[in-house]
C-alpha cells in the first residue's frame, strides 16, 4: 500500500502469485483463485478486512474489474474506457512475494510512464489475466464467452454443478437465470448451489416455473430464442413481467433479437408496441437496432412537449413519427412572432381544381409540411422569388407537388411525393402531368 493524495491506497496493477491472481485498483484489491475453485476475496484501503464476493470478469477482454458484480442494466453503447482502466497497469515492482504486495512505499517518478508504455503495460496485464484463466476446459470456456454479463457466476455454477453445462449450451437465458437463482426466487445466495443441484434434475419447465416464468414448455422455448449476448438480469426480470400479456406473440416470433428484447423489456416501449411490430422487428437482420429510433422518439417527445398516444404497427411508423415530431417543432419555431410581417407569396401560376390545390400562404405551406412530414416549410422564400410553386394533391392519393419553370417558360414537375417523402403511384403522376399539359398552351402561366 502507498499514499495517494494524502490518503492510503493501492498501486494499480495485477500479478499472479501462489496460483492466485491479484488485481489492484486505487482503493481496492481483489484476490482470485481460479478454475476449478472459483473463489474471490476483496478488501479496500478503508476497510482492510477480507470479504468473499463475486467479481466482474471478462474472459474475452482479459479484464477483472475490481468492483462487485451488479445486476443493473448497462445499455450496449460504445465502450468508454473508465479512468481506473487507464491507470490499471503493471508497475515494475509487482514481482515481489505476495506477502509484500500491500507494503507502503512512496510514489516514485519511475511509477509514471508515457502513454505508449502504459498501453503496452495494459495489454500485458490483459494477456496475464487471459493466461490465468486458460486452464478452464475449452468446452466450458467457449460456452461462457458469448455472455456479456456475469461470466463469473456461470463459471462458478458449472464448476460446482457440472450438470448445468448442458443447460447452458442449449438454453442460454434459462441457465443464465439459474446461475443467479437468488435474484429470481428471493432466496439466500449462500445456499444457491444446493438449490441449483436439486433443480437441475427437474424438467426445464419446472426450472422456469421456479424462476418465476410460466411453468410451461412454451415458456422454455421462448427463453431458448434469446441469445447469450443479450442475457442480463434486468431484461430477464422485465421479460418475466411481460410474459402473461406477450407469451402468445413471443411463441410465434422466429427469434428474439436486440430490438425485440428492447421493446418488450423497456416499459415505455412495450406500451406502444404491437404484435405486428414485434414480428417485423424479429425478421430484421440488419445491425441497426430500432430501439435507438424509439429512444430518439422519447427524447423528442420529452423536449417538444408532445407525446404520441398511438401504438406502432410497422417499423416505418417509427421513422415517420420522428419526422412528424421534428417538422412539427420546426414549423412552430419558424412561425413569425406577433407583429412580424409574413413573406408575401405570388398568386399561383396554374389554377387548382378539386384534386390539386395551390398553397397560397405561408401558413398553408407549414401546415402541409406538418401533415406530410417533409421540409416544405423551408420553401416560402423560394416561392416568393417566383422560382417554384407548391400544391397539395388530394386524389387519387395524398401527395405534395412542387413545380418549377423551365427555360421555355413552361412549368414542369419538380417533386411529387407522398407523406415522409415516399414515391407516388404511376396513376397519380399521370394525372398531374395531364393537369400540367392542359394549361401548357394557355395564358395561365402568370407571364
Amino acid at each position: 500500500m502507498t499514499v495517494l493524495n494524502g490518503s492510503p491506497g493501492y498501486r494499480p496493477g495485477a500479478c499472479v502469485k501462489d496460483d492466485k491472481l491479484y488485481v489492484f485498483s486505487r482503493q481496492r484489491v481483489v484476490v482470485i483463485r481460479g478454475w476449478p475453485t472459483m473463489a474471490a476475496w476483496t478488501k479496500t484501503s478503508r476497510r482492510p478486512r477480507w470479504v468473499r464476493f463475486r467479481p466482474k470478469i471478462s474472459l474475452q477482454d482479459g479484464e477483472v474489474e475490481p468492483v462487485r458484480s451488479q445486476h443493473r442494466y448497462v445499455p450496449p453503447l460504445p465502450k468508454i474506457e473508465l479512468a481506473w482502466r487507464e491507470s490499471l497497469v503493471i508497475p515494475r515492482h509487482l514481482t515481489v512475494p505476495s506477502e509484500e504486495l500491500c507494503d507502503y512505499r512512496p510514489i516514485a517518478e519511475s511509477d509514471f510512464e508515457p502513454p505508449d508504455a502504459q498501453t503496452r503495460r495494459q495489454e500485458e496485464q490483459k494477456q496475464l489475466i487471459r493466461n490465468y484463466f486458460s486452464n478452464i476446459p475449452s468446452e466450458i470456456r467457449e460456452t461462457v464467452l458469448p455472455f456479456a454479463n456475469r461470466q463469473w457466476h456461470l463459471l462458478s455454477m458449472v464448476a460446482r454443478v457440472p450438470e448445468t453445462l448442458e443447460l447452458l449450451q442449449s438454453n442460454s437465458a434459462l441457465a443464465f437465470a439459474l446461475g443467479s437463482l437468488w435474484i429470481f426466487d428471493g432466496s439466500s445466495s449462500r445456499v444457491a448451489m444446493q438449490r441449483i443441484r436439486r433443480l437441475i434434475r427437474q424438467p426445464r419447465r419446472i426450472i422456469a416455473g421456479h424462476l418465476g416464468f410460466p411453468a410451461t414448455n412454451a415458456a422454455v422455448r421462448v427463453l431458448q430464442k434469446i441469445p447469450a449476448r443479450l442475457c442480463c438480469i434486468p431484461w430477464l426480470l422485465a421479460l418475466r413481467e411481460a410474459f402473461p400479456a406477450w407469451q402468445k406473440t413471443l411463441s410465434h416470433l422466429p427469434s428474439c433479437n436486440d430490438s425485440v428484447i428492447h421493446f418488450l423489456c423497456v416499459p415505455a416501449y412495450r406500451r406502444r408496441a404491437t404484435p405486428a411490430l414485434l414480428h417485423q422487428l424479429a425478421s430484421h437482420h440488419g445491425e441497426d437496432s430500432f430501439s435507438y429510433v424509439m429512444e430518439v422518439i422519447r427524447e423528442l417527445e420529452r423536449n417538444y412537449g408532445y407525446r404520441g398516444t398511438q401504438r406502432f404497427t410497422r417499423t416505418i411508423d417509427l421513422s415517420d413519427h420522428v419526422l412528424r415530431l421534428i417538422w412539427k417543432y420546426e414549423c412552430e419555431r419558424q412561425q413569425p412572432a406577433a407583429g412580424e410581417d409574413k413573406i408575401p407569396l405570388p398568386p399561383p401560376p396554374i389554377p387548382g381544381n378539386d384534386m390539386i390545390q395551390p398553397l397560397e400562404t405561408e401558413e398553408q405551406i407549414c401546415e402541409e409540411a406538418r401533415i406530410q412530414r417533409n421540409c416544405l416549410d423551408q420553401y416560402p422564400p423560394r416561392v416568393a422569388n417566383g422560382r417554384i410553386y407548391l400544391y397539395r394533391v388530394l386524389s387519387p392519393e395524398r401527395a405534395t407537388l412542387s413545380i418549377v419553370q423551365g427555360r421555355n417558360g413552361r412549368w414542369k414537375i419538380d417533386q411529387l411525393l407522398k407523406a415522409g417523402n415516399r414515391p407516388v403511384s404511376d396513376a397519380t403522376r399521370q394525372i398531374v402531368e395531364l393537369w400540367l399539359k392542359r394549361f401548357s398552351k394557355t395564358e395561365c402561366y402568370g407571364k
